[in-house]
C-alpha cells in the first residue's frame, strides 16, 4: 500500500478537520501527542487518549480509533480550542495498541501505456488481514486505524469525571 503525502505547512491556525497522513501515522505509531508531538505514555506504560465521543468498536467490541493520542500537558489547550471537544470529551488510557485497518482509496489501472491509475473506490475502510492483503496492492492509504487494548476511563485533571 502507498500512503498519501501532504505538504509541510506548519503555520497559521489549527486545521482540526484536516488530516496530515504522514504526521498522523507517526503520532499513532509512536504514541505521540497530536498537539505538541510529546510522549503520551505514562510511567506505568499506559497511553493517554482524548475522544470527542466514544470510540468506534469492532463487531466483537474492541475500541478502535483513527485519532492520535493527547498528552496531559495539552489537555487544556485541546479542550479549549477544538470546537468538538468544547461540547463533550472523554479521557481514557490504553494498555496498548495494534494496527487494525486503514481508510484508503482503491485504484485500478487505466487504458494504454503507461497506464494511468483510475480511482475505483473512495475512502474504503480496509481491515488488515490475509483476506484483504490483495486489495492493499491497489490502495492509497489516508488514515490509519488502531485497536485500543484495555481501555479505561480516567479523570480529567481539574474535573471529577472522564466525561467533560
Amino acid at each position: 500500500m502507498l500512503w498519501l503525502r501532504h505538504g509541510q505547512d506548519r503555520s497559521g491556525a489549527y486545521k482540526w478537520k484536516a488530516i496530515n497522513t504522514p504526521r498522523t501515522r507517526v503520532m499513532m505509531r509512536e504514541h505521540l501527542c497530536m498537539v505538541c508531538t510529546g510522549p503520551c505514555r505514562r510511567k506505568d506504560g499506559r497511553t493517554w487518549w482524548l475522544f470527542v465521543e466514544d470510540p468506534a468498536t469492532t463487531p466483537d467490541g474492541m475500541p478502535i480509533t483513527n485519532l492520535p493520542p493527547t498528552c496531559p500537558d495539552c489537555l487544556d489547550e485541546a479542550l479549549e480550542t477544538c470546537p468538538r471537544l468544547i461540547e463533550r470529551a472523554r479521557l481514557v488510557t490504553v494498555a496498548g495498541t495494534r494496527p487494525f485497518a486503514v481508510t484508503a482509496d482503491l485504484y485500478e489501472p487505466g487504458e494504454g501505456f503507461p497506464a494511468p491509475a483510475v480511482k475505483a473506490r473512495h475512502e474504503l475502510h480496509i481491515q488488515y488481514g490475509p483476506d484483504t492483503a490483495y486489495w492493499m496492492r491497489f490502495a492509497l492509504g489516508k488514515q490509519p486505524w488502531l485497536a485500543l487494548e484495555d481501555m479505561r476511563d480516567e479523570s480529567v485533571p481539574g474535573r471529577k469525571t472522564a466525561r467533560c
